[in-house]
């Protein structure tokens, strides 16, 4: 039993309240040991009040009111095969790590997951990634560097989320100059591409919070939809956009060159 998110239980010179998102509060009326205990137990610090009669009867005013969470089994963690290096891979590596299995090498066959945080735009090599994770089954989230910025996703989950061709073909589309595109892209995954600068520490932050926080969501929840969304963190100045990635229709898919 605890209290839902951002709900918070106190006492104060007159009583005790409930605090509710949005500046709202509840007078709580009671006896100041039972509230107290039941604070503790509410907000996870040890057990419920001894005075079961009571603690029942409180448990019920916070039920009836909506104010209670009952807390669910966290899955087991996910199997995740991050690959890339740099500050970028180091950071989701970390962020990752706190409650995922992360290994950084390895076969794709034996992980939940795959993240590859490269450096330039791959396109080729993700467009062959993609292809594979389609055929396997295999979810993958990725993120790559692109001017200023570096660009984050959208999470594929194969037969449910946009994936890689999709959104190529969507760029490609979209774009005044396809053919210059593509060839530029190219020209980007070869040796005379310059090294991507370093983002420092708080973009690399950044990058690898938004690319964990949506590997959790997927994997607790399970929710993933038609729309998918791709996020550019600008660096100069730091700035979140968000790109919506539709799907394209099976024959629109475009091969590189």
């Amino acid at each position: 039993m605890t209290l839902l998110p951002g709900h918070h239980l106190y006492p104060t010179p007159d009583g005790w309240r409930a605090a509710l998102p949005g500046d709202r509060f509840v007078r709580i009326d009671g006896p100041d040991e039972l509230l107290s205990a039941f604070q503790r137990a509410a907000h996870g610090h040890d057990g419920p009040p001894d005075r079961a009669t009571d603690a029942e009867q409180l448990h019920r005013f916070f039920a009836e009111r909506g104010l209670l969470a009952d807390p669910e089994p966290e899955p087991a963690p996910p199997r995740v095969l991050l690959t890339g290096d740099g500050p970028v891979a180091d950071a989701v590596a970390a962020v990752l790590g706190a409650w995922a299995r992360v290994r950084r090498a390895g076969r794709p066959t034996e992980v939940d997951l795959l993240v590859d945080c490269a450096g330039w735009l791959p396109d080729a090599r993700w467009h062959d990634l993609d292809t594979t994770c389609a055929a396997t089954g295999l979810p993958w989230h990725r993120c790559h560097a692109e001017g200023t910025s570096f660009l984050v996703g959208p999470l594929t989950v194969p037969g449910r989320s946009p994936g890689y061709r999709d959104l190529r073909g969507r760029r490609l589309a979209a774009s005044g100059v396809p053919d210059e595109l593509g060839r530029y892209w190219s020209w980007l995954d070869t040796a005379q591409a310059p090294p991507v600068p370093d983002p420092g520490p708080g973009v690399a932050a950044v990058v690898a919070g938004l690319l964990a926080d949506e590997v959790a969501a997927w994997w607790r929840t399970g929710e993933t939809g038609p729309v998918g969304y791709q996020t550019e963190v600008s660096t100069n100045p730091v700035r979140l956009t968000r790109h919506p990635v539709l799907a394209l229709p099976g024959l629109a898919a475009v091969d590189p060159a």
